[in-house]
């Protein structure tokens, strides 16, 4: 059986946080969720170990791993 993983840890940049600076992390979560999606639907990724998640910024917050 195969096993997904991911972990994201939010409210550390900027991206998390909306044009009032206040604590929202929807928008950008949402958008990680779909671009990570998006990878693995399109085959990257889909054995790989490791891959790690950015925000809209480019700065690292997570990483998810896929492993039998």
């Amino acid at each position: 059986m195969a096993e997904f993983t991911m972990r994201v840890v939010t409210g550390d940049t900027d991206s998390f946080y909306d044009k009032d600076h206040n604590y929202n992390p929807n928008a950008e979560l949402a958008r990680i969720l779909r671009e990570m999606a998006d990878a693995i639907e399109g085959g990257i990724g889909s054995r790989l170990h490791g891959n790690f998640l950015a925000d809209s910024n480019g700065e690292l917050v997570g990483r998810w791993d896929w492993s039998d």
